[in-house]
């Protein structure tokens, strides 16, 4: 029989714990215990100050080295995820350009007839049959602002093919718009597929260079193609037979048998001349 008035103790680890101390440990630690296996208490912890309410605590935390092996494979994951991340940002913001160009050129095609009071492209003195840049004339009928000459001596833009060393074509300056990003090179050519008639070829630079130098743009990734035929249709172009250019979606069925419209595997000057065409066609997604 226990004497009156001595203090009821309870066993604890290294140490003695009286009942009125027991009952000042938070409840948090005593669901601690219950779970968790309690290590010896260690020097280092009573050195540092802390109640012994929080010791269990400080005794269950990370390893340096689990710590090292967590921000490895965090590591790993984002050296993966990352790379994919920004493709898919930056083809994000491809279609946006494009989306805004169809629009845009759309515009310029109801613009220009209602200036010029015109419905075809010669009778607006932009379909001559002799090939020729038109890109400043066209931009004023069209009433396009803001947009105005760059390059010029120093500069050279040269078109290649996807995955092809040698160039579609170069040239010395295009019409940009800073604010966008979006840039027009036009030309006036005898370039439909069937026959020779009048067309403005159009294309449209993503990419817009900010120094001088020679620039590697790419068909398909910084360059893309339209055409306005004779009535003032408008659609993505493509290179269709034998080099010559016509509308996309009027020469679908040529286009369908024709792998280097736009397309990675096929070695092509022409290759990616089509890729606006596929984009549309593809619910305005850029799945290449």
């Amino acid at each position: 029989m226990k004497e009156k008035g001595l203090m009821k103790t309870s066993c604890h680890s290294k140490g003695v714990i009286t009942t009125e101390e027991s009952k000042t440990v938070r409840h948090s630690e005593v669901i601690l215990r219950s779970n968790v296996e309690v290590r010896p208490y260690s020097e280092s912890l009573k050195k540092t100050g802390l109640p012994r309410s929080r010791w269990l605590l400080a005794m269950t935390g990370f390893t340096l080295a689990e710590v090292l092996i967590t921000l490895s494979i965090l590591g790993v994951v984002a050296a993966i995820s990352i790379p994919n991340i920004i493709q898919q940002y930056q083809k994000r913001v491809t279609v946006t350009k494009l989306q805004k160009v169809y629009s845009e050129l759309n515009k310029a095609v109801t613009n220009i007839k209602l200036l010029t009071g015109c419905q075809t492209l010669t009778c607006a003195g932009l379909g001559d049959i002799e090939s020729k840049e038109i890109t400043e004339d066209f931009i004023k009928k069209a009433g396009f602002k803001n947009y105005s000459s760059f390059g010029g001596g120093g500069y050279q833009f040269c078109t290649y093919g996807i995955n092809y060393s040698s160039a579609l074509s170069c040239f010395n300056n295009i019409y940009t718009n800073k604010s966008t990003g979006i840039g027009y090179r036009i030309t006036n050519s005898n370039a439909s597929f069937i026959r020779d008639e009048p067309a403005a070829l159009i294309g449209v630079y993503i990419k817009i260079p900010n120094k001088k130098g020679r620039y590697h743009l790419i068909n398909g990734k910084d360059v893309f193609y339209f055409m306005i035929d004779n009535d003032f249709n408008i659609e993505p172009a493509a290179i269709c037979y034998g080099g010559r250019w016509c509308l996309a979606f009027k020469y679908k069925t040529i286009l369908n048998n024709d792998n280097y419209y736009c397309s990675k595997e096929v070695n092509s000057v022409y290759s990616g001349t089509g890729c606006a065409a596929r984009i549309i066609q593809d619910g305005w997604k850029m799945n290449y």
